[in-house]
């Protein structure tokens, strides 16, 4: 199991967790897919335009957690 208090974000950023490489993504979504509802994984990793924020999940190295504002319970 991975340990995510390794891949935490500080304080003052939105997301949960960051740069966590991107083949433990299956094992993070399992383990987080259990315990909270409502997370947004964003892929980090070379991107072609300039103007993008993530990347596809094909040419991601890594990923970062975020909360979904809009998930309704």
């Amino acid at each position: 199991m991975i340990d995510l208090s390794q891949y935490k974000s500080p304080d003052n950023e939105e997301s949960f967790f960051k740069n966590i490489p991107i083949q433990h993504l299956k094992e993070v979504q399992a383990h987080l897919g259990r315990n909270f509802k409502g997370m947004r994984y964003i892929f980090r990793g070379p991107r072609y335009d300039i103007q993008k924020v993530s990347t596809r999940k094909k040419d991601a190295h890594s990923f970062s957690v975020y909360k979904t504002y809009w998930y309704v319970l």
